[in-house]
């Protein structure tokens, strides 16, 4: 979140219980409606939410002083654009940024392609995941 922490923010994740795959404990996201859209496959599965405090990922970088970096991936089931606002591409250029765009809706999408457009990025969708490369480097 940019300018500040995401206060009061819910991870939703499926409970884990005898039976259910041990993949189960990796199914979590900050949009409820993503974590569901699995629990509904699994019979027995059950959605909990959980309030985190969160840090913008400037903060996060701040925090742990870093000052540059190449390469930033994300997948965070559907908070991927979120969690890409919270970073000052004026400040922070990273030559490569992948995230998965499979979980945005259509708007969100494009508005995020177009703020890394705008920030010199080339964009590629390649399946459910976007690849921005600083264009001309």
């Amino acid at each position: 979140h940019p300018g500040g922490a995401i206060g009061g923010t819910r991870l939703f994740y499926i409970e884990p219980e005898a039976g259910l795959p041990d993949w189960i404990t990796q199914v979590s996201s900050l949009r409820r409606e993503v974590t569901q859209e699995t629990a509904r496959k699994i019979p027995g599965a059950r959605v909990r939410g959980k309030r985190l405090a969160c840090l913008s990922l400037d903060q996060l970088l701040e925090q742990y002083r870093v000052r540059d970096f190449d390469v930033l991936v994300i997948d965070a089931e559907g908070a991927d654009a979120q969690i890409l606002r919270g970073l000052s591409l004026d400040r922070y250029r990273p030559q490569l940024i992948r995230y998965e765009h499979y979980h945005l809706d259509p708007e969100e999408r494009r508005a995020t392609e177009v703020r890394l457009e705008r920030h010199g990025y080339e964009v590629v969708r390649e399946g459910y995941d976007t690849l921005a490369e600083r264009a001309g480097e």
